[in-house]
């Protein structure tokens, strides 16, 4: 069985991976910036190779310190790249086009931090009118407990969304069935 260890001895282990653990992000994203600009075209002054990105990655992997998953996503999200698997049963990145690389503006540990998230139009309508054709083809019953479904109707209607309603009384309240026309 192992000994418990003193106070002073995990305390000392304890800064001792703290300091390992924190200085190990900046030298990761070092390499990242290095394989980056490597990867570059040769016409932006890089040698066009993911050697290193994927070098970069293949470490991430044996480490166990450093999120793999996340590293790729972040090399994705600035390299036109795939991660395939080579006939020697290894994996690499390799370009899906012609080579495309930005250089990151943020450190590989904040990707997908909801202020780096790309932003995504939404088209109101189409998705009310998705999720109108959506419950008419499954004839799913929808909660209006707040009677919004006549407003929604009228504008429908006003933006050309077809689309059938009849309303149930329930003892639990107000439900609106919708049908598809026919």
């Amino acid at each position: 069985m192992k000994q418990l260890m003193g106070s002073s001895d995990f305390k000392r282990k304890l800064t001792a991976a703290y300091n390992a653990g924190k200085a190990l992000g900046p030298v990761v994203q070092e390499l990242l910036d290095d394989g980056f600009l490597q990867a570059m075209p040769q016409s932006e002054g890089g040698h066009g190779s993911l050697q290193r990105l994927t070098m970069v990655v293949q470490m991430a992997e044996h480490v166990r310190t450093v999120n793999t998953k996340k590293v790729q996503a972040y090399i994705k999200a600035h390299a036109d790249v795939k991660w395939t698997k080579n006939e020697d049963k290894t994996h690499s990145f390799k370009f899906r086009d012609k080579p495309s690389v930005t250089l990151p503006e943020y450190p590989w540990f904040e990707h997908n931090d909801s202020s780096h998230k790309a932003t995504v139009d939404l088209d109101v309508m189409k998705e009310i009118k998705r999720l109108l054709n959506k419950a008419a083809k499954e004839g799913a019953t929808i909660k209006d407990d707040k009677d919004m479904l006549p407003k929604i109707r009228d504008l429908a209607i006003e933006n050309g969304i077809q689309w059938q309603h009849t309303e149930k009384k329930s003892a639990a309240g107000k439900h609106t069935k919708h049908r598809q026309p026919a």
